[in-house]
């Protein structure tokens, strides 16, 4: 049964330990103003390093932890007007620790208003939990062990948007002796907030136009091609798991650049547009140094690796440092191999004692960049700044990043790319041009295995094209601009392999 709001603040009064000059609230004062503060959501404060204690806090985050046992409590009325504690009263809830979203943007709801930097060090989390976040180092994060008390499925790297009482309680132990060391922010959950997708704006191929000409100003110089599939990237995710076979809907996409200064801006231009975004920068001591993978020990638990992110986190990898030179240990390969089933197959092991990785769906939107063909698996490679026609664009200089922000929302959302649908004739048309491509090839085997390779990308490229467009349904047009778009690269592919 669901434990009602009076329970839980009057559980969440009982367990908190004030200080002795500060007078508690009682019961009905805390529920008087705890009602009256969510009639209006988005009044509340989100959760942040200068929340109050026993304020009712707004915390959209990442599930991290969800392995702790499910903890029993005595309901804080469970002795109302009674002597003795009436053990029959005694109660499960679900606990969980959360963190603020890695690489979520300031401009975006994902993103939680904390202390200035300056004023960060003096909340420190406890080192019990510092390595809980995939991208903060030293525990300078936002995180909380969230108290639920209705039943709840939980799984980590799951976004979810709590509202609750902000206390402190003892970190969840599998070590009997430090019950009560270490004490960490908690959240009293009186209510989870559902998520909407979206809707489609009718101005949204217009605002395509725009969006284009805004990313292609993430390429030195503005490169329209390059700017098509940054925006696929950014609208691709699995949306099916045929046993056997990678996700549907994927594209990760490999940008080669003759100089960094050709990207400088590209990390900057997708965080205006899109949240999360996480920059991943790969060199050879990072890769013996980091933990990649989510992994836990027999005396502690989960910590965080550094692909344990949200769905939907664009993740920028960086290989640049990569060419200094040095072996890969044993760790750096299985770091390696953990980021490139993560990005082809959209899975991140989880390590625990004892039993073999769990393997965890995750969605997590590629982009490479590089001064070569990255050893990482890319749906499609495109190199850049190339003598050709589309390397020209005129970039605003007022672009409505809102407007941007919707739509890119809006089309990727999953009300959006369940719609994908390509009609029999399509169908039919696409058959028959790999036939004549096949014939076309000639007999040799390299020659075939060539075509059904364009033919599995241009599906990969169309299908997400598709669903850059109101409808999201696969005509012709569509099919014929992604063979257009996908000839386009392949012609820059052999250019650069010529003047490699």
């Amino acid at each position: 049964m669901s434990a009602t709001l009076h329970s839980i603040l009057s559980t969440a009064l009982a367990e908190h330990d004030f200080p002795q000059n500060v007078l508690p609230p009682t019961i009905d004062e805390l529920h008087s103003r705890i009602s009256a503060q969510l009639q209006d959501e988005d009044a509340i404060l989100p959760y942040s390093h200068d929340s109050r204690q026993m304020a009712l806090v707004s915390f959209r985050c990442m599930l991290q932890d969800t392995g702790y046992p499910t903890e029993v409590y005595l309901p804080g009325d469970a002795n109302s007007g009674s002597p003795e504690t009436d053990w029959t009263r005694l109660r499960e809830r679900v606990t969980a620790w959360a963190v603020e979203i890695p690489g979520a943007q300031d401009w975006s709801s994902d993103g939680q208003r904390g202390l200035a930097k300056e004023d960060v060090t003096s909340h420190i989390l406890s080192s019990r939990v510092r390595d809980k976040s995939p991208i903060a180092e030293h525990g300078d994060y936002l995180g909380a062990l969230i108290k639920i008390y209705d039943d709840a499925s939980l799984k980590p790297a799951t976004i979810h948007h709590f509202i609750g009482i902000l206390s402190a309680s003892p970190l969840p132990t599998a070590l009997a002796e430090d019950e009560n060391d270490t004490m960490v922010p908690s959240i009293h959950v009186v209510r989870i907030v559902p998520s909407v997708d979206p809707l489609i704006s009718e101005t949204s191929e217009d605002t395509r136009d725009a969006l284009l000409t805004y990313l292609s100003s993430a390429f030195q110089p503005p490169d329209r091609l390059a700017a098509i599939f940054l925006l696929l990237a950014l609208l691709s995710g699995p949306t099916a798991r045929p046993p056997g076979m990678e996700p549907l809907g994927t594209l990760c996409v490999n940008f080669i650049r003759s100089h960094p200064a050709s990207t400088a801006k590209l990390a900057t231009v997708i965080s205006s547009v899109w949240s999360p975004v996480v920059s991943l920068n790969l060199s050879i001591s990072m890769l013996h140094s980091s933990t990649f993978s989510p992994a836990a020990t027999e005396s502690s638990s989960l910590a965080a690796g550094k692909l344990q992110l949200a769905p939907r986190t664009v993740l920028v990898v960086n290989e640049d440092d990569m060419g200094q030179g040095g072996e890969l240990n044993e760790k750096a390969l299985h770091n390696m191999k953990a980021l490139a089933v993560c990005l082809s197959e959209q899975v991140v092991h989880y390590e625990y004692p004892y039993i073999d990785p769990l393997r965890m769906d995750c969605s997590i939107k590629g982009i490479i960049v590089g001064e070569g063909k990255s050893l990482l698996p890319a749906d499609v490679t495109v190199p850049l700044n190339l003598d050709d026609a589309s390397s020209t664009s005129v970039t605003d200089p007022s672009p409505d990043l809102e407007t941007f922000r919707q739509y890119l929302a809006a089309h990727s959302s999953a009300s959006q790319t369940s719609k994908f649908n390509m009609p029999d004739e399509v169908a039919q048309m696409v058959q028959d041009e790999f036939v004549r491509d096949r014939r076309d090839a000639g007999t040799a085997a390299d020659d075939w295995t060539r075509a059904e390779a364009n033919l599995k990308r241009r599906m990969r490229i169309a299908r997400v094209l598709a669903v850059s467009y109101p409808g999201a349904k696969l005509t012709k047009a569509i099919w014929a601009e992604a063979v257009a778009i996908d000839v386009a690269v392949q012609r820059r592919l052999t250019q650069y392999k010529a003047s490699s």
